[in-house]
């Protein structure tokens, strides 16, 4: 009875038996990419970086036009705020009262605010805040129409009174001067962009650059 049929072909080599596979298992050999087909990845490669180009330029443009008024507050005001430390008119120098001495209370502290008619202070909820300079003898009232009065921190004695004009430029330096809400969906999403305008001036900055040195090594390799 004959036995079950090989799958294997039987080659007889001198004394040794030799089996190889089937011709239906041996796979094709892939192609080796000829020239045609590197001209067209490049051309394409080519087009996508040519369409980023154009879409980072025209997205450039867009966004500084979006940004140009939030960005022009924020830049003017932030000038401006460096030198309220130089510029007197920004912020009220700070006066000189007895140092280490806190023997003033509340009660004292709005009495005193309140012989100031300037600062239009009532009751506490017309005060913004206190500043306390123990160093300097000093309590800052900040009025919520922006002024400022100093006091000797030891009797309440009113040293100096002016207007403060560095709280209502933060105010507009983050946007919460014109709403609450300008901050969050106005300022903010301006600074996203700005961010994304650096990241793309950078871009197209050194894209030249790349370029040339693409085009440099492409010879040599060629050569």
């Amino acid at each position: 009875m004959p036995g079950p049929s090989v799958s294997k072909t039987q080659i007889h080599i001198g004394e040794s038996n030799c089996y190889a596979a089937p011709s239906e298992s041996i796979p094709d050999l892939v192609p080796i990419a000829d020239s045609n087909s590197i001209k067209v990845t490049r051309l394409f490669v080519g087009k996508l970086l040519w369409g980023a180009r154009f879409l980072m330029r025209k997205s450039h443009r867009w966004g500084a036009l979006i940004v140009a008024a939030p960005f022009l507050i924020v830049l003017i005001t932030g000038l401006i705020l460096q030198l309220k430390k130089e510029w007197h008119f920004v912020q009220p120098p700070t006066k000189k009262g007895t140092p280490l001495a806190l023997d003033v209370s509340f009660a004292t502290i709005l009495s005193s605010s309140q012989t100031v008619p300037e600062a239009n202070i009532q009751t506490w909820e017309d005060i913004e805040r206190l500043d306390v300079r123990p160093d300097k003898g000093i309590i800052k009232v900040q009025a919520k129409n922006y002024y400022e009065i100093q006091l000797d921190s030891s009797d309440g004695k009113v040293l100096q009174v002016a207007y403060r004009n560095s709280d209502w430029l933060e105010a507009m330096h983050d946007g919460s001067w014109f709403h609450e809400q300008a901050k969050l969906w106005i300022f903010l999403p301006s600074a996203v962009i700005v961010l994304t305008l650096w990241i793309s001036g950078i871009y197209l900055f050194f894209l030249p650059w790349s370029v040339k040195l693409g085009k440099k090594t492409k010879k040599a390799i060629e050569t």
